[in-house]
């Protein structure tokens, strides 16, 4: 940390009232507050420690006689070392009582950040250094000692319960209704004792390990023949024990994880070190975690705790010994592995083969080592299938976990949700390439799952499912088989042989691997193979199985090579002109076949290939007689079929009759468009399945309905009445009304929706349809309700003749005032913007001379202005395109000009007076805050030490803006000629009333209100009172608001504030707001 000069302003005793509040930030639970502690400590150490020997402070009780044995670098590390072992002694003593008074993780960061600016080298004298190696010593010691007794509770099966003193049964009572008691001050979120032990603890570890990571690194490392030394070998050795047994002991991961950084940094500075006694010592260490790994029969948590961090700790150490090291170590780990199992095995305690499987998986993790680690992909991959077969559930459990693991290593994390997908793969010539040795090794354990599907007890190997899953991963090319026999075409044999497996789940990874190993070249013919196959036996000697298994990896080639960029335009036209006539001849499996599942694979193929035609190179690819002959023929019989698996008996129905019927009515209305059905026609269609039992299908002809092309040719007055009832109707799924809400409400039908005549909707009575939805919405406080519907019934109030009137737009601005608060769900808010929008419209044209009509508006747009300061930025971003569009503004403006150029709109817009102090009582309270200083003041000098605080909803405003805009409108309001001397008065008193109460408020402060210069809450505070008395200030008779600023410029606050309060003026924030 490099810094020159003193800091202006502070002298010696301004540096020790800094370094005091320092102190005390380091004994909060928070981890901003501990942070900013030790980085102020920090900088008095550099600034005027460091550079100024003979500078002394007081830090702890004893400073006088520390300071006086002691150079000032020194004497500053060991009073902060004083101060932490009386810490450390009380929690000794009282863990539990330690917790909220005298905390150490603070004091152990604030250590570690100061000894990081000790400069060892400048350090020569014999004397000093033995001074250091002291210092250096007795914080190892508290280290030692602290982490020693928080051990005690993040070494327990379950930290979360255990507190040495805390409880209840320790003492011989039982736990009370106080026994558990929380702790909080100053208001906000409590937390109990019980997650406050555990948080601190594993805050203490681990700014514990931090220090000591600096004790042990950043000095010179001890030379033999050194005769005084900064740090010694045996503490050295010693501190790598405790690692250690640290990192085998305790139970919380985020502590141990806090343990590995200093480890695995003591590592690699000692294997870089060059030095033979210290390079040989990590070296030691991994042989111990490995023996430790080979014995021990009882796991420290799950995926066996810190020691899989302990070996990596060693080898991920980059030193010359890297290599050597892994290949050791990786050698002996997978001869743990491959171990037999004992038949007496308990397989209810952690073997040896799970330590190993769980450093192998933590090793392929780790990115600094990912490059040496390839060379043990394939035995990785291995050693995971053969695990899958394990009789003992943990080793099994693992290998799978290791599994996952090296799919993502070795063939990338997914670029795409679409796990098939082209850009998610790698070519099997790629991947054989690199793992040679997996070829015959899959084609053999293959061979082997084949032959127990087959089989007589029709069983699943273990080793089928990451062989396909590997296979599905891989894409052929066109070249792989030029010059080595390692093809993916090897595998096509067996894998076809399971897709007439009885399992569905084999079928389905069947497919998706089958689908796999077809290159484009190969795709139509493959196609027009496996459609053959099926069709060159009869039903009835064709197994149900083995048809639902080629359709589905007929549908699945289709998706791959059609819809994921595989094929070129040359194949694409190719499968276009000979699949059709194939089609034909296949459509017995509609007809003839009475199995849902086969027909759901049938449809979903011919979705994929004619309705679906994304992937036609050109429009008229499909233009064929034969083509039309068979949609009509097929979406014919679709309509037979879905009504004949009619849901009226949901009881009978089964979850292959759901997807069928769900595919069945995707189709049918897909080809609504190439067959050129009829408006009249195509409106029944809709609306048969409006009133279909199932919602899956009423959801297909919403999501339909939704499509712009469909604005233009359906019968909307027959449509809109139904799903004005769907909304309605309580018997309706959620998501079905949501999305006709959503119909009802979007633009392109309102000429439709304006002229339609509602009479025919029964769930309610004629002419009440808008009071209906307002009263659902003022009861409800289902969120997603308030989202849908709220666009709906603005739509009704605003379009509809029978919308309420100006009655009903009252009530309407009173549910959006209610769901626009911050607190409230983004979606919901962004819902009120939307129907803001759609208000609006209303008032497009010029106001009628009426004070209810201005009222009206002026609500409005005070909701839009709230909406402008949201808390969310797409929120504002939709408030501001509307407020610019209202303004009739032919760019875009920011949230921020909008606002003030909104407020000058609507005084510009209203002539009665209640209007206008509608205006200015709205920006009188944006001055006042929502907030009582009185609270604002008490929280800031009594902060809350709770655990987990509560955060403000909008975090990004900015009080002196609101300040700013407030005063602005507040002065326009004023001199408005609509205003009267008696409404000028009565404003001019509130404004004083608030601003001598809140004056009065921050003199009881005293002394203590310049400590709070550093937080905002409080500067907004004082700058929204100076701006305040400023407008008092403006009037005639302002003698007592003169006093108020007089008073204020007295205080020790802000320079702002004071510059604001002397002048008595605004002239410094012109042009502060964009206009």
């Amino acid at each position: 940390m490099s810094m020159k000069g003193e800091i202006p302003g502070f002298g010696d005793v301004q540096i020790q009232l800094l370094i005091e509040d320092a102190i005390q930030m380091l004994y909060s639970v928070k981890s901003s507050d501990s942070d900013g502690g030790a980085s102020i400590l920090r900088l008095v150490f550099c600034k005027y420690i460091a550079s100024e020997p003979h500078k002394r402070l007081r830090i702890s009780t004893d400073y006088e006689a520390i300071n006086a044995t002691h150079s000032a670098p020194a004497a500053f590390v060991v009073q902060l070392l004083s101060l932490l072992r009386r810490h450390v002694n009380i929690a000794e003593k009282d863990l539990a009582a330690s917790i909220s008074a005298h905390p150490m993780h603070g004091l152990f960061l604030a250590l570690a950040s100061i000894l990081r600016e000790v400069k060892y080298h400048n350090i020569k004298e014999k004397a000093e250094i033995e001074t250091w190696n002291r210092i250096l010593l007795d914080a190892y010691d508290l280290v030692h000692t602290a982490t020693k007794t928080v051990l005690v509770v993040l070494s327990n099966e379950s930290p979360e319960g255990n507190y040495p003193g805390l409880n209840p049964e320790e003492n011989g009572v039982g736990g009370g209704e106080d026994f558990d008691a929380v702790i909080g001050e100053g208001g906000g979120d409590t937390v109990s004792k019980s997650q406050r032990i555990l948080h601190e603890c594993f805050r203490t570890v681990k700014e514990a390990c931090s220090a000591l990571q600096v004790v042990l690194c950043k000095p010179p490392l001890p030379r033999e023949g050194n005769e005084v030394q900064f740090v010694k070998l045996d503490t050295i050795v010693a501190a790598g024990d405790w690692l250690r047994l640290l990192l085998t002991s305790i139970r919380h991961f985020g502590a141990f994880s806090g343990v590995y950084t200093c480890f695995h940094c003591l590592c690699a500075t000692l294997l870089c070190s060059k030095i033979p006694s210290l390079v040989t010592l990590p070296q030691g260490w991994l042989e111990e975690f490995l023996h430790k790994a080979e014995v021990m029969d009882v796991s420290i948590t799950r995926r066996s705790g810190g020691l899989p961090l302990g070996v990596l700790g060693v080898l991920s150490a980059n030193s010359p010994y890297r290599t050597s090291l892994l290949e050791k170590t990786m050698k002996r780990l997978f001869e743990a592995a491959k171990a037999a199992l004992p038949l007496d095995a308990d397989t209810n305690l952690d073997l040896p083969q799970v330590h190993a499987y769980n450093i192998i998986r933590r090793l392929l993790s780790d990115a600094t080592i990912t490059d040496l680690m390839r060379d043990y992909f394939s035995d990785c991959f291995v050693l995971c299938i053969d695990g899958l077969s394990s009789q003992s559930f943990p080793i099994r459990n693992c290998a799978t976990m290791l599994f996952s693991s090296l799919v993502t290593k070795v063939l990338g994390v997914k670029k795409n949700r679409d796990e098939d997908h082209a850009i998610n793969t790698v070519t099997g010539r790629e991947f054989f390439a690199r793992f040679p040795s997996l070829h015959a090794f899959m084609i053999q354990k293959l061979t082997a799952a084949v032959y127990e599907l087959e089989g007589e007890n029709y069983s699943v190997h273990p080793a089928f499912y990451p062989i396909l899953t590997i296979l599905a991963r891989l894409k052929p090319t066109t070249v792989e088989g030029n010059n080595t026999h390692l093809t993916l075409s090897t595998f096509r044999p067996l894998v076809l042989k399971c897709a007439a497996s009885s399992f569905y789940k084999v079928r389905e990874i069947t497919a998706r691997a089958y689908a796999s190993l077809i290159p484009p070249a190969e795709f139509v013919d493959e196609v027009h193979h496996l459609m053959t196959s099926i069709q060159s036996n009869s039903p009835s000697s064709t197994h149900p199985n083995l048809i639902h298994g080629i359709l589905m990896i007929v549908r699945n080639l289709v998706q791959v090579h059609l819809h994921r960029d595989v094929a070129g335009t040359d194949i694409l036209l190719d499968f276009a002109s000979k699949i059709p006539a194939l089609m034909r001849t296949s459509i017995w499996i509609l007809t003839d076949l009475n199995i849902p599942a086969i027909q759901d694979a049938y449809i979903s193929f011919i979705r994929d290939f004619l309705a679906k035609r994304d992937w036609l190179p050109t429009a008229s690819s499909l233009n064929n007689p034969l083509v039309q002959v068979y949609i009509k023929e097929s979406w014919s019989i679709s309509v037979q079929l879905l009504h004949h698996y009619d849901m009226t008996d949901l009881k009978l129905a089964h979850a292959w009759i759901f997807n069928l019927r769900k595919n069945l009515a995707q189709y049918i209305l897909e080809c609504l468009g190439p067959l050129d059905t009829s408006f009249e026609s195509k409106s029944a269609i809709i609306l048969r399945f409006l009133c279909d039992v199932d919602y899956e299908v009423q959801l297909e002809a919403l999501q339909h309905l939704s499509l712009a092309v469909f604005a233009e040719s359906v019968e909307w007055s027959r449509i809109l009445p139904k799903l004005l009832e769907m909304v309605h109707s309580k018997s309706s799924y959620e998501q079905v009304t949501y999305v006709a809400a959503e119909i009802l409400a979007s633009e392109a039908i309102r000429e439709h929706f304006r002229s339609c005549s509602f009479a025919s909707v029964k769930s309610v009575p004629a002419g009440s349809v808008a009071d209906d939805l307002a009263e659902r919405l003022s009861v409800t406080e289902n969120t997603y309700e308030v989202a849908a519907l709220l666009p709906l019934l603005t739509t009704l109030v605003v379009e509809r003749d029978d919308g309420g009137g100006e009655a009903g737009v009252q009530v309407l601005v009173g549910l959006m005032r209610k769901w626009s608060f911050d607190e409230t769900a983004t979606y919901v808010r962004a819902s009120v913007a939307k129907s803001l929008y759609v208000l609006l419209s209303k008032f497009s044209g010029a106001l009628s001379q009426n004070v209810a009509s201005e009222l009206l508006y002026v609500d409005l747009l005070l909701l839009l202005d709230q909406l402008l300061d949201d808390d969310d930025a797409d929120v504002r971003a939709v408030a501001a395109k509307i407020a610019a569009e209202h303004l009739n503004s032919k760019t875009p403006i920011v949230p921020l000009q909008c606002r003030s150029l909104l407020f000058k709109y609507a005084l510009r817009s209203v002539s009665s007076l209640p209007a206008i102090s509608k205006v200015a009582e709205y920006a009188l309270q944006i001055l006042a805050g929502s907030i009582d200083p009185v609270i604002v003041l008490e929280a800031q000098l009594n902060p809350s030490h709770v655990l987990f605080a509560k955060e403000e909803f909008n975090q990004n405003k900015e009080e002196i803006i609101d300040a700013v805009l407030a005063y602005q409108v507040l002065m326009a309001a004023v001199g408005h000629t609509a205003v009267t001397l008696q409404a000028k008065e009565s404003l001019y008193k509130r404004v004083m009333e608030w601003s001598q109460s809140t004056v009065a408020t921050l003199a009881a402060t005293g002394s203590k209100l310049s400590t709070l210069k550093g937080q905002g809450k409080v500067f907004g505070l004082l700058m929204r009172t100076v701006i305040s008395l400023v407008f008092a200030c403006s009037f005639s008779d302002n003698s007592r608001a003169q006093t108020l600023m007089k008073q204020v410029a007295s205080m020790d606050v802000h320079e702002q504030v004071l510059r604001i309060a002397k002048s008595g003026s605004m002239d410094a924030f012109d042009g502060f707001i964009p206009v």
